[in-house]
């Protein structure tokens, strides 16, 4: 949970790619407080339940909280 700033989703070594979503597609379901996604420069705003897709080829993924006390449930 990034409630301390923003994280960003990064490829390890061993998936021999240069960022994460080069060769997979992703699912993000939101199970906290209300954030958002930033998928290459574009914001998407998630509540709790909510879900994003990712899809393959997407260069940058960040995950921000919109509270700086988020909790998680």
């Amino acid at each position: 949970m990034p409630a301390n700033g923003q994280l960003e989703l990064l490829a390890i070594d061993p998936m021999k790619a240069p960022y994460f979503c080069d060769r997979r597609e992703l699912g993000i379901i939101n199970v906290g407080a209300k954030g958002m996604v930033i998928v290459d420069g574009t914001e998407y705003s998630l509540d709790f339940k909510e879900a994003l897709y990712v899809g393959k080829g997407a260069k940058q993924i960040i995950f921000k909280s919109e509270s700086k006390t988020a909790t998680a449930r």
